[in-house]
């Protein structure tokens, strides 16, 4: 019941006798056992060299004592574990619950920024002074960027704050645990985004090698960034299987869900930029405080938003100060796009900003900061080094795409209905990041099948399809011969799952050049074979051809091999393997557009139109990266328009702990989305691809909320805060009426 409270002691004695309990275990036993706290490893691998610590190594303030599994001296945050009942059945164990007597010495909650930096807050973690987890300075030294914003014709500086959202994953989490006594070894299965980051983190909290944990992920309904990650009910479920030698396993709740699942966004971004007199950029200057919630999950927001911070501009200094603040509220971690929608909506919304104070037009004033196409490859001073893009043309194209030229005629016809009408864009970038090491074991059969068996796995992105395409096409078999072989950690042991654009650049990698192992080692055979020397063979089409009239399939060498009837060679499968230790730093872009309507008497906004167009890479499935942007710009659009997880000040109580008080946005709150692409080769990877999965996200909330802001405009409103519900609209449009 209370976001902030040491334990005075837990009483399970009425609890043991309800029926159907088996066994209620509590922090005590947790610690009696010596397990651990999950470390989630919340300083990441830096963006650009992933062999150093992003914030520890530029000697930053780094704190991370891990995440209870299970609260042992005190409570951090509504809905943190203080004991597992487990019984025959659901309604047993929630008769048992409420059973248990717990006996709490409240303590002073902070659930903002703010509060939890004020002079009296309470410490909630002893190694967290003024609970200040991180704090990092990065880029160019101060005197550089001061000397720069000094000798500046222009500048600007404002804030911005993001709101919390929930993932609100159409399925919710769930699990099952067991142990085996006799091998001493856990088993979990579970929904995730990579097995093997579960499997990874429950070797740590039980101090056991790799042998003895096995993590199983099948179909999981919906990622987004918080199923990265081992949660202390995957923790539980396997330590209680241990404990009462059964297995044991839950299904979360909706309202579980809503108190326990990492959350997303809550961060204040104070940025300032510089601007000579031609109005081009002389230097960037961020302030980037994150709610990090009551223990550090990641601090891969951070890292995006600061390493973003010029995003696709061309800038000749920038300085960054990135802070994690603890709260009492439900850690945050990454949510679809991860710190990259905050810093794009920060730059995109000041720099509409400046140009309305300045005179000049928006779109002119991009042109002038845009990196060029003949600048590239272009090393930003945050450390990025930019292959490819054509960001002009991005823009060009999605106003074209918006019909930008026809918005005058719309906007007299919503005035005519005592409307008001505004249109707006944002360009973006992202940043290559996401865990550097996969995988891949590709294996022929000869019964027909090819088999490929890597660590990433998916949420519905459609891996089934785009990689049995790469590989039908680089070993010349049928599409439909590809079995996708994941989620299973006794399948393959490494692998970082599905988050960040990763996926299809490093598996793309690894299928190419695993593709290429297995027919020069087939050539190989096939020369064996055919008795011909093997510089005499040569593959096309699924087979080989050596010699006048010589030939013979990839399955029938497979068939072959496995039943030892290649001269010189035993019995064996046709198989490889690859791995990867790179990111492959690929950059996805593009410009979105956004078209709203505001009702002035009501305060409601419309958003009757919105576009995209997205530079992916090289697309080996279209449909595949259309789907992706049109769920990305729901999630974007969702937190602009509706999306808000809201906290009581005072005790850090959960206000909107259930869809009738959390919005998500329905269908027929969305327009249908117009998206295009303008596909340029990343030079990392031999398929030329970027990634698709965040590009709708990136740009939403800077498009969207230029455009409200230009329907606004003729009122002089202040800043809309996120989300821009109708009652908040409403109340700025009365605040600016009665100033006039």
């Amino acid at each position: 019941p209370y976001a902030h409270a040491a334990i005075v002691g837990i009483d399970t004695t009425d609890a043991l006798q309800s029926p159907g309990v088996v066994a209620i275990l509590t922090g005590a036993d947790w610690r009696a056992d010596g397990h651990a706290n999950i470390f989630h490893v919340a300083d990441p691998a830096d963006g650009c060299d992933p062999g150093t610590k992003t914030f520890a190594d530029r000697g930053g303030f780094v704190f991370d004592d891990g995440q209870p599994v299970i609260a042992t001296d005190k409570v951090r945050h509504v809905g943190e574990p203080v004991a597992i009942v487990v019984a025959e059945s659901v309604d047993a164990a929630k008769d048992a619950v409420e059973r248990v007597m717990v006996d709490y010495d409240e303590l002073p909650a902070a659930s903002t920024i703010e509060s939890a930096l004020a002079e009296n807050a309470c410490r909630i973690w002893d190694g967290a002074p003024g609970n200040v987890c991180l704090d990092t300075l990065m880029w160019d030294e101060e005197s550089a960027v001061e000397a720069a914003f000094a000798q500046a014709a222009h500048a600007i500086e404002c804030s911005f704050t993001n709101n919390r959202i929930a993932g609100c994953q159409m399925e919710p989490r769930s699990g099952r645990g067991e142990y085996d006594s006799d091998t001493g070894r856990y088993f979990l299965y579970a929904g995730s985004q990579g097995s093997i980051r579960l499997k990874n983190g429950l070797m740590r909290v039980f101090g056991e090698s790799a042998d003895k944990v096995r993590v199983v992920s099948e179909d999981v309904g919906g990622g987004f960034g918080p199923r990265n990650f081992l949660y202390p009910d995957f923790a539980l479920l396997t330590w209680a299987a241990r404990r009462t030698g059964r297995s044991v396993k839950w299904t979360s709740t909706r309202g579980e869900a809503f108190v326990s699942d990492t959350q997303g966004r809550d961060n204040i971004l104070r940025l300032a930029l510089a601007f000579d007199d031609q109005h081009r950029f002389a230097g960037v200057k961020m302030d980037f405080l994150a709610n990090i919630g009551a223990a550090p999950v990641s601090y891969a927001p951070v890292q995006n938003a600061a390493r973003l911070c010029t995003s696709m501009y061309h800038v000749p200094v920038a300085r960054a100060r990135v802070r994690g603040v603890l709260t009492n509220t439900v850690p945050t971690g990454p949510y679809r796009g991860a710190g990259r929608p905050e810093m794009i909506y920060a730059i995109e919304r000041l720099m509409d900003i400046y140009a309305r104070e300045q005179g000049i037009d928006r779109i002119e004033l991009r042109r002038r900061n845009l990196i060029p196409v003949d600048a590239l490859p272009y090393s930003g001073t945050t450390g990025l080094s930019i292959d490819s893009g054509e960001f002009e043309k991005n823009m060009d194209m999605v106003m074209e795409l918006a019909d930008w030229q026809g918005f005058d005629k719309r906007c007299e016809k919503a005035e005519s209905a005592g409307r008001l009408r505004g249109i707006g864009l944002a360009n973006f970038m992202e940043i290559p990041v996401g865990f550097p090491h996969e995988t891949a074991d590709l294996t022929v059969t000869g019964n027909g099948r090819v088999e490929l068996t890597v660590g990433t796995q998916s949420m519905g992105m459609g891996h089934e399809t785009v990689f049995a395409q790469v590989l039908a096409d680089r070993l010349g078999v049928p599409f439909d011969s590809v079995d996708l072989l994941t989620g299973d950690t006794d399948l393959t042991g490494m692998g970082g799952g599905a988050h960040s654009d990763r996926s299809m650049r490093l598996v793309g990698t690894l299928m190419v050049n695993a593709a290429a192992s297995l027919v020069a080692r087939a050539t190989a055979l096939a020369a064996r074979v055919l008795g011909v020397a093997e510089e005499e063979v040569s593959f096309l089409d699924g087979g080989f051809h050596g010699g006048q009239t010589g030939h013979i399939g990839l399955f029938e060498i497979a068939a072959l091999l496995e039943a030892g009837d290649v001269p010189g060679h035993e019995a064996a499968k046709l198989t490889v393997r690859e791995a990867i230790h790179d990111r492959l730093p690929a950059f996805p872009n593009g410009c979105a557009c956004s078209e709203v309507e505001v009702d002035p008497e009501t305060g409601e906004v419309d958003l009757v139109r919105h576009a995209l167009i997205h530079d992916a890479g090289l697309e080996i499935n279209p449909m595949i990266v259309e789907g992706q942007g049109h769920g990305g710009i729901a999630q974007g659009i969702g937190q602009a328009m509706c999306e808000d997880f809201v906290y009581e000040e005072s005790g850090a109580q959960i206000l909107s702990g259930s869809f009738m008080d959390y919005c998500v946005p329905r269908a027929g709150d969305l327009p249908s989305f117009d998206l295009g692409s303008n596909p340029t080769a990343a030079a990392s990877n031999p398929l030329g691809v970027k990634g698709g999965g965040e590009g709708g996200t990136t740009p939403a909330l800077g498009a969207f909320f230029n455009a409200l802001h230009d329907a606004l405009a003729p009122l002089g409103t202040e800043e809309v805060p996120m989300p821009a519900t109708s009652a908040r609209v409403w109340e700025l449009i009365e605040r600016a009426r009665a100033r006039r």
